[in-house]
């Protein structure tokens, strides 16, 4: 019966470990692969768009156009990227990065922040997945950092503790 129950934590484990490190990928590739294939260039942020979530919490989303003197810009909105942190203000001149193919435009802070996010959850993947091998191996799982909380009406999530 123990086998069992550790057999289902592990798999637990596992299936978290992957959807996160996947979900990293995800944020990592698109970024270093708009990196990849854009060029450096001067933005104007034209205006900064807010929203409030359902929780209550506030996302900006940056405005963008090509500094250049020629009117009309060719302006930039990103598809869903909305930010929990206000990245730019309004008229502020950034250095950023512009796909002319596709007419994509994304600052150096928000590109890097989005490499960093996405490298930040493939560690964190790999490291719940490291804790599925060592429950495997039969360390308890209440010495883990990382743990599914068990027997708790409340919220069943991850926690962190030390």
């Amino acid at each position: 019966m123990e086998f069992i129950t550790r057999a289902i934590t592990v798999f637990k484990y596992l299936a978290i470990a992957c959807f996160v490190w996947f979900a990293g990928a995800l944020f990592f590739g698109d970024a270093t692969h708009f990196r990849d294939r854009s060029q450096p260039a001067q933005l104007i942020v034209l205006e900064v768009q807010s929203k409030r979530s359902v929780g209550g919490a506030w996302s900006y989303r940056p405005v963008l156009a090509l500094e250049t003197a020629a009117s009309p810009r060719e302006e930039y909105v990103g598809k869903n990227w909305w930010l929990h942190f206000k990245p730019h203000q309004p008229g502020d001149v950034v250095s950023g990065r512009y796909d002319p193919d596709r007419g994509d435009m994304r600052s150096d802070k928000m590109l890097t922040r989005t490499i960093w996010s996405g490298r930040i959850a493939k560690l964190v993947g790999v490291l719940i997945a490291l804790q599925a091998v060592l429950i495997l191996f039969g360390i308890s799982e209440d010495r883990m950092p990382l743990r599914l909380r068990r027997r708790s009406d409340r919220w069943r999530g991850l926690r962190l503790s030390f």
